[in-house]
């Protein structure tokens, strides 16, 4: 210790020593920097990785597959429409004026007869039911508002790396702004909102912004989707 001490004390005296000691200083100083910020941008992610409160929605009336809806999704400049019911494992809906039939596995659009069709549901993944509830048990649940009209509105934040091993069981690291997520409920569940930005960047989907909003209506008052096929 004495000789590093000594040796310090010497290399300060020559000519070259105090440019020694100034970029060192500063070299030390930006490598516990990055690290502070790289624990906090972690901790961040980790925190909105793991629900800490008790979630306080049930979607427990989507789960049961009897809804009407109506789902958009806004892809950066291009928004994509989708009308109609849902009643287990079938969907009757409309896009861009032309009827579709699906059921668990199939797409098939009207065209005079039911003919097979490439799936057009964008980010269908959000629409399943059953990611949905992983999705949100695994949010941070972060505030509620409350309307004089009795809908309340429940905030959430989650992070991309949650939503793709959700979502396809892909293990990410990101560091990331959370993505948002809002339920609104009155009697029920009226709309589930996701403000995904940060995930369709990172995961190269879009090149700037992701918009989902999911309306449902007429809970378990679908008594019948014919299967035209």
């Amino acid at each position: 210790m004495k000789n590093i001490l000594g040796y310090l004390k010497e290399l300060k005296k020559k000519p070259y020593g105090k440019a020694v000691f100034f970029f060192g200083f500063y070299l030390i100083f930006f490598i516990i920097l990055f690290l502070f910020i790289g624990v906090t941008n972690q901790s961040s992610i980790e925190k909105y990785s793991n629900n800490n409160k008790v979630n306080p929605v049930s979607i427990e009336s989507v789960l049961k597959k009897n809804y009407s809806f109506t789902y958009k999704v806004i892809l950066d400049n291009d928004t994509y429409l989708y009308e109609g019911s849902k009643m287990n494992d079938f969907i009757s809906f409309k896009y861009k004026d032309k009827e579709y039939f699906q059921n668990n596995t199939n797409t098939y659009v009207k065209d005079n007869e039911w003919l097979p069709s490439e799936e057009i549901i964008k980010f269908k993944y959000f629409f399943n039911e059953e990611n949905l509830e992983k999705i949100i048990n695994s949010a941070f649940y972060e505030s509620k508002t409350t309307y004089e009209s009795g809908k309340t509105i429940y905030n959430y934040l989650i992070s991309s790396n949650t939503i793709n091993k959700i979502i396809n069981n892909n293990e990410t690291d990101y560091m990331e702004e959370a993505n948002k997520i809002s339920i609104s409920k009155n009697s029920d569940i009226e709309e589930i909102a996701f403000n995904l930005d940060s995930y369709c960047v990172l995961n190269k989907l879009c090149n700037k912004s992701l918009k989902i909003s999911i309306n449902y209506d007429d809970f378990n008052n679908i008594k019948d989707i014919e299967n035209p096929i």
